[in-house]
């Protein structure tokens, strides 16, 4: 072991003292002392500060050594390296700002961010320690810190957050009720454009000059410095949002089409990063700006650098209009699946492009294919942000009903199958040649397996070869014929496309199609044989009445004689 120097010969001396120090007052030192032989350096660590001033970190896990400025309960860790190598740990920052360094001495921190104090210290270190220098500086801990949140909100006052805890989760508490659903998701709250003015927050630090935080830009945009980490001491105002402010929308061919607050500073590129930028069939160097004047509305046309640029100047109430491109729906498609020639996928014209062009499209019907089952599924409304005007909303249609509480349940019911489906007959041309084609819409053509399927109370439910003049009794004698429980007068034919029931008179069997023969309800199965027990009493009462008879009058007739 060396002995390398006075740093060294200091530690040796701590480490004695605080030794003696807890055996004369039967407690634990204030500093833990370990040499690590096989390392040849001593671990320090600051008992007090690792009990006392541990506090967990914020929201944000990772903190930045260029900008978090050190405060009065930080934790930080110190290396050493030269004439002795030691580290020490959890060493506080105190209330006067300083880092008491052992064997070494005080070093002042206050108001520079970790970066800042690791220079300052190294600098001392080499100065005072010939041929030292510190292989590092680390916050080990950050400290909690107060903060103070004002203006005409719910919970105005005072807070205590963590390090590296951003504007959005610093007033949270003081805007909405602890426990509520806008503490867990603030986003969404902030977003519903609420009574808070939140594009214009003031930030007021101690000795920094005043900020703002736009948190619409941090939640529609991603921009982190519009959402800034809050300091120690920083006052933060918050005011409501006024009805008559001014605002602003951005719409039309972008993908996040919104009115917000205006601000002073609003250019034409910020609207539309917090739009989300344009869509793909927006025009690329072009935007119309309706404006209010005195005497009307004036329309500006901005084409160009204009179109995108940070230098045109906006207005209050500026409304900006994305165009589309003169080619609408070039983009637009339609699927056929299953049996056609060439299924696929395959480019239209909404309000031109028809079922029958579209099955054109894939080369018609193969030989395998089954035309009466076919089907459209209808995935997407038709026209831009535009709710279909015919899909059922039961709930409307109820409030001018005079419908009693089955029918209601009936039509709940009803409102739960696929509205969007159109049952169609591939070798109907006109019908086909009448249906117009929307983006996204999906063409099934099935696959004809020459087969009915019959099943119910049949002795042998299943598959049969379809023929083309059969009928319904001929595949139940194919069946097995009927079951026990059946019931004759409750055959039913259960078409292959829109699968709906028949009497076997009402319609033409075709491949695909299913055989459905009900049973005989339980109620008049018990109810008959009820009837037939009761049938057979009588009929074995009547004949022990007539048997009765005969005996009587056999033995009047032997009595007589």
């Amino acid at each position: 072991m060396r002995f390398p120097g006075p740093l060294f010969t200091s530690l040796l001396i701590l480490a004695f003292s605080q030794v003696l120090f807890a055996q004369n007052e039967q407690q634990s030192p204030v500093i833990s002392i370990e040499y690590l032989q096989d390392m040849d350096k001593l671990i320090l660590v600051d008992e007090i500060g690792a009990s006392q001033f541990a506090q967990p970190l914020g929201p944000e896990l990772f903190i930045d050594a260029a900008t978090y400025v050190l405060g009065p309960g930080d934790l930080v860790s110190v290396d050493i390296e030269g004439s002795v190598s030691v580290t020490m740990r959890s060493l506080a920052v105190n209330p006067q700002g300083d880092i008491i360094l052992p064997g070494i001495g005080t070093i002042g921190v206050k108001d520079l961010t970790i970066e800042e104090a690791g220079a300052v210290l190294n600098e001392f270190i080499s100065a005072t320690y010939s041929g030292t220098h510190i292989n590092y500086f680390t916050l080990e801990r950050a400290r909690m810190f107060h903060i103070h949140v004002y203006g005409n909100i719910p919970y105005p006052g005072k807070y205590a957050v963590p390090a590296q805890t951003r504007v959005d989760q610093a007033i949270i508490n003081a805007l909405f009720e602890e426990g509520s659903e806008a503490v867990r998701s603030p986003g969404n709250r902030f977003m519903e454009q609420g009574p808070y003015s939140i594009r214009d927050i003031s930030i007021q630090g101690r000795n920094a000059d005043p900020k703002s935080a736009d948190l619409v830009a941090y939640y529609r945009a991603g921009d982190l410095g519009s959402n800034p980490f809050v300091r120690d001491g920083d006052i933060i105002t918050i005011s409501r949002r006024q009805e008559e402010a001014p605002r602003i929308s951005i719409s039309g061919a972008v993908n996040t089409p919104m009115e917000i607050e205006f601000k002073q500073d609003d250019t034409v590129a910020r609207m539309l990063r917090l739009a989300g930028g344009r869509i793909a069939n927006a025009a690329e160097d072009s935007l119309i700006i309706h404006r209010r004047t005195p005497t009307g509305t004036e329309l500006l046309s901005l084409t160009g650098g204009q179109a995108s640029a940070d230098g045109f100047e906006l207005q209050p109430n500026d409304r900006i209009i994305v165009p589309f491109t003169h080619e609408p729906g070039s983009s637009y498609s339609a699927w056929v699946y299953g049996e056609s020639v060439s299924p696929g996928n395959f480019s239209i014209t909404e309000g031109e492009t028809t079922a029958l062009d579209l099955l054109e499209k894939s080369g018609g019907l193969n030989r395998q294919a089954m035309p009466h089952g076919g089907y459209l599924i209808r995935n997407k409304p038709a026209g831009r942000h535009m709710p279909q005007i015919n899909t059922l909303d039961a709930a409307r249609i109820q409030r001018t009903s005079d419908q009693v509480s089955q029918g209601f349940e009936y039509l709940e019911l009803e409102d739960r199958l696929n509205q969007n489906q159109i049952f169609l007959d591939l070798e109907n041309q006109d019908l086909l040649a009448g249906i117009m084609i929307l983006d996204g819409d999906e063409l099934y053509v099935p696959r004809d397996d020459r087969t009915v399927f019959i099943f119910g109370q049949v002795n042998k439910p299943g598959y049969y070869p379809f023929g083309e003049n059969l009928s319904a009794e001929s595949y139940i004698a194919r069946a097995g014929g009927l079951a026990l429980a059946a019931e004759p007068d409750r055959i039913f034919i259960i078409k292959a496309g829109t699968k709906s029931w028949y009497e076997p008179g009402e319609t033409r069997l075709q491949s695909g199609d299913m055989i459905f023969v009900d049973r005989t309800p339980y109620e008049e199965l018990n109810a008959k044989r009820a009837y037939e027990n009761q049938r057979q009493g009588i009929i074995n009462s009547r004949i022990s009445l007539v048997l009765s008879a005969i005996s009587t009058t056999f033995l009047v007739y032997s009595i007589i004689r």
